[in-house]
């Protein structure tokens, strides 16, 4: 499973004296990009892998949608939370990662 990222633009109080109606007036401030999660079948190889992105730095991603849909995202990002990995008898273990996106999402398509 992926779940891309979730923007949230802060409030600015623009409210200044001269306001005659005395109600609070607010511009959009900056954008924030969010957090991109995925989840993915364990392996030792998998875990390690990921497990080295822990403080790594920002790195470049690039997210393609059902074939159908011919969209990509592309983003830097850097792990803010995982690898999280439980292991449960007769189930496929899975490793959840949260990654912190910096900057902005860049939409695109893709060319068959």
């Amino acid at each position: 499973m992926i779940t891309l990222p979730t923007y949230e633009t802060s409030k600015v109080e623009s409210t200044h004296l001269s306001v005659t109606n005395r109600k609070r007036t607010y511009v959009d401030g900056l954008t924030d990009c969010g957090t991109f999660s995925f989840e993915c079948n364990y392996s030792a190889d998998t875990y390690t892998l990921l497990y080295g992105l822990l403080g790594a730095g920002t790195k470049p991603v690039v997210v393609t949608s059902p074939v159908d849909e011919n969209q990509k995202f592309t983003f830097n990002a850097f792990m803010s939370k995982g690898p999280d990995c439980a292991f449960e008898p007769d189930t496929i273990s899975k490793i959840k990662v949260e990654m912190k996106v910096d900057g902005e999402v860049t939409l695109g398509t893709i060319t068959p």
